[in-house]
């Protein structure tokens, strides 16, 4: 950092052709172009010549929204060619969501629901159209619901349009289809969920509920992931209770908190907020505290918190629905 202007060299000579995790990358796009809007200029970025790798971002969008947004200054300057396209898994984008209409004032029910609701189908439409590769019945698949599709598709522009409005920040989205299922993650670098919470009239809570104030970055996420329930609304509630329905997951981050909401943890925090819309359920109360070691965590199907020491400003979410749910791919 020089004085109010961050000094950034970003080193990707680690990355790996797929073997970069897709929900990752969307977070770091998001925080080079929070810097970038904040220090007015471009970021320098080391990577190494490797065809496979920069094909692979290439193919995938990472490299098309870098320009866009003019990111990064590439060491060396001459990295940038010389490499196959479209060798990828089609299956397989990030890519930035900007949002160019403002809200109208809060003060106008009528109007906000109106624009919430045309924006979410919006972004719903461009989200069908840019990832239709991912979201297309394969002719291998016994089952796959349409039901599915629309999940995914309205929770993605339901995020998306939370970071725009909430969070004041751009959306950035990733979302990669497998033989297990769809993943998806959004992230952005707004003012997380914490500060918005705050906003209490900007959230449509009952005015007969005394909403409670987060006191950390953990119960923030959990009351955000509770406080929404109006049938109307699609809503973070709904999206997390439909994913984890077909027996998905959801991951949430925020400040220094991170949640992983399975369908026991779920059930947990649905239970003691109905009981009590007073009082935010502690994370205790609903989950494991997660092991250092990934194996370990990937198998905890009840869920589990962590609370790092460090503070990442911003929302990121990923999700995903399995093909399991839908007779397999």
């Amino acid at each position: 950092m020089a004085g109010q202007s961050p000094d950034v060299l970003w080193d990707l000579r680690g990355c790996l052709a797929r073997r970069m995790n897709m929900a990752s990358l969307a977070a770091f796009l998001s925080l080079a172009d929070s810097i970038r809007r904040f220090s007015g200029r471009r970021q320098k970025a080391c990577i190494n010549y490797d065809p496979q790798v920069l094909g692979f971002l290439n193919d995938i969008g990472f490299l098309s929204v870098a320009t866009d947004r003019d990111l990064f200054d590439w060491e060396p300057e001459d990295a940038m060619g010389g490499y196959a396209i479209g060798l990828t898994n089609p299956n397989t984008k990030v890519f930035a969501f900007p949002i160019a209409s403002d809200p109208p004032p809060r003060s106008d029910e009528a109007a906000w629901i109106g624009w919430k609701d045309y924006m979410r189908d919006r972004l719903r439409d461009t989200l069908m159209l840019t990832c239709q590769r991912v979201f297309e019945v394969k002719s291998k698949t016994k089952s796959f619901p349409r039901q599915l599709t629309n999940l995914m598709a309205n929770t993605l522009a339901e995020l998306a349009l939370n970071a725009a409005m909430w969070g004041r920040s751009l959306p950035f989205i990733a979302v990669q289809r497998s033989t297990k299922g769809i993943t998806a993650a959004v992230c952005d670098l707004g003012r997380g969920f914490r500060a918005t919470l705050g906003e209490q009239k900007l959230l449509g809570i009952s005015k007969e509920t005394e909403t409670p104030q987060p006191q950390d970055d953990l119960s923030a996420l959990i009351l955000a992931s509770l406080i929404n329930d109006e049938p109307k609304d699609f809503g973070l509630r709904k999206a997390i209770s439909q994913i984890l329905k077909v027996n998905g997951w959801v991951v949430m981050s925020s400040g220094t908190g991170l949640v992983n909401w399975r369908a026991t943890s779920w059930k947990r925090a649905i239970l003691r907020y109905e009981q009590d819309p007073n009082t935010i359920p502690h994370h205790s109360m609903l989950f494991s505290n997660a092991p250092e070691d990934l194996l370990e965590i990937a198998a905890m199907e009840p869920g589990y918190y962590r609370q790092f020491r460090h503070k990442l400003k911003g929302v990121r979410v990923a999700f995903e629905i399995p093909f399991s749910n839908a007779g397999g791919e």
